[in-house]
């Protein structure tokens, strides 16, 4: 089975990407990571497959699957930094664009949906899922893949 996590810095995956993408998407990119990198620093000590590592191994997944959209990629890079840390949503846009915000946002798995919980939580979200952009649906399938390559070497 092949994993996702021989990119293990952001100049790895910037040397990969800079093949496909423009120096301008490239920079938006760089600017992204910064912003996820600052978010996460203080969370990378309490687990053994930082947040960041999390991030890059999204972005290797979404380029094995071809995606060179530059909001997606972007997004991804975002994705934990909207719900996951005390990021206002009003930072992320003034930072960047409302496509990739909205992309964040909405890749987001919710904690809670208007009070619901269990089985019907996850019920909500696989139909909002089912309506989503694709892009959302992309970040959301990377997201997964990402975190169940790492099950065996998350700490509990």
């Amino acid at each position: 089975m092949k994993t996702f996590q021989s990119w293990t810095s952001w100049s790895d995956a910037r040397s990969e990407l800079s093949s496909v993408l423009t120096e301008t998407s490239c920079q938006l990119l760089d600017q992204a990571y910064d912003y996820a990198a600052a978010f996460h620093a203080s969370r990378d000590s309490r687990l053994d497959v930082s947040p960041i590592r999390h991030k890059l191994a999204m972005v290797e997944i979404l380029r094995a699957m071809e995606v060179i959209d530059t909001s997606v990629l972007t997004a991804a890079l975002l994705h934990d930094a909207v719900g996951g840390t005390t990021t206002r949503h009003d930072d992320l846009e003034e930072r960047f664009s409302p496509q990739v915000v909205e992309m964040a946002i909405g890749s987001r798995q919710p904690d809670f949906m208007e009070g619901v919980r269990g089985r019907e939580l996850r019920r909500k979200y696989l139909a909002r899922l089912r309506e989503a952009p694709e892009g959302i649906t992309f970040i959301t399938l990377a997201d997964r893949i990402s975190s169940v390559q790492c099950l065996d070497t998350d700490q509990d």
